[in-house]
């Protein structure tokens, strides 16, 4: 969740001065919304920003398939114990 309103550009203005928004961004390392009609289309971001969310999602990926791995191994000792989770269905 965002902690404040970003700063806000129209395509319009971004795009007469796109090297001072992008700076903007990279300096402060806060993004900024762009809009188009007064709606948000896009979101600038700096590749500080950028890296520490690419991070976060593939740490996430990787709890996420150690988790399923370490079920299957859970139901696989189960399975040698002689105990059948699948029976618990019917």
């Amino acid at each position: 969740m965002l902690e404040k309103i970003p700063t806000t550009y129209s395509i319009r203005n971004f795009g007469k001065n796109p090297t001072k928004c992008i700076q903007e961004v990279a300096e402060k390392n806060e993004p900024i919304l762009l809009l188009n009609h007064n709606k948000p289309v896009a979101v600038v971001i700096s590749i500080r920003e950028y890296n520490r969310l690419s991070t976060e999602y593939h740490d996430l990926d990787d709890y996420k398939r150690m988790k399923k791995i370490l079920e299957q191994e859970k139901w696989l000792e189960d399975l040698k114990k002689g105990y059948d989770p699948t029976e618990e269905a019917e």
